[in-house]
């Protein structure tokens, strides 16, 4: 594969909290379009049933944008191919990650681990075009709370929310509610909500367990409290930030069957 030099170059101190990372990204994103440019690392997507969307900005340690001659460039990164090279890797080993741009349109990504044995893999990107413009949900949510993202994760995991999850907020807690032919699993967690509605003090609405839980799962690498916003009938907007990363993600609801 022949080199140039690299678009960006950035450092990653922990390769199993990345490898964590790609694979909880790859749960929501099958292939995730990144746009690199001179501020970072930038995916805003929808997923593929169109039930969600993510928006994620990453600034990494070390980051340096070194191309000239154009502003932005946008790759399409394999999850599973990136999983499958990370096995080598160790917990707070550091790996040094370099993309490169050559003129037959083919990207790679070279991965170089630190330690006492050194590896470098070198491996090939699809290279994308700028997708249609995707807008945020303008939407006037009624209330919000920060919750650990361990205690939601660690509710979903009862086999009583198998399919869809139900969410109550009042001004005291927030309930989750699971139901399956032969049981119903209510939790609670005593963190009251803060109702953006004076008019308003109960938000009920219901999602799929399986995009709360992997949108939950992936922003606890970006920090352990999320942001939950909620109202009834509308999406669940979630969000995480620390000093070098910000993810926000939407949930359309699952809206009841009224026929």
């Amino acid at each position: 594969m022949t080199e140039n030099v690299p678009i960006c170059v950035f450092d990653v101190s922990d390769a199993m909290e990345f490898r964590n990372l790609i694979r909880s990204l790859g749960n929501v994103l099958f292939k995730p379009e990144i746009q690199i440019d001179s501020t970072g690392l930038r995916i805003f997507q929808m997923d593929s049933t169109h039930v969600s969307m993510l928006d994620l900005t990453w600034k990494p340690e070390g980051y340096s944008f070194l191309r000239e001659q154009a502003t932005e460039l946008w790759i399409r990164l394999p999850c599973d191919w990136l999983l499958k090279l990370l096995r080598v890797a160790k917990r707070k080993q550091r790996i040094t990650i370099s993309i490169f741009h050559n003129e037959k349109k083919v990207d790679t990504m070279r991965l170089r681990f630190h330690g006492k044995v050194r590896r470098q893999i070198t491996f090939a990107l699809e290279l994308s075009e700028r997708p249609e413009e995707t807008r945020k949900p303008k939407i006037q949510m009624m209330a919000e709370v920060d919750v650990q993202a361990t205690d939601i994760l660690e509710i979903l995991r009862s086999p009583t929310y198998d399919e869809y999850v139900t969410i109550t907020a009042t001004p005291t807690q927030i309930a989750l509610t699971g139901k399956i032919e032969y049981a119903e699993e209510e939790a609670v967690i005593e963190s009251p909500p803060k109702f953006l509605n004076e008019n308003i003090q109960e938000t009920k609405v219901s999602f799929s367990q399986g995009f709360l839980a992997a949108y939950c799962q992936l922003l606890s690498y970006v920090s352990p409290t999320i942001k939950m916003s909620l109202g009834t009938n509308l999406p669940i907007k979630i969000e995480a930030h620390n000093d070098q990363m910000n993810a926000t993600t939407w949930i359309a609801p699952r809206i009841p069957d009224t026929t």
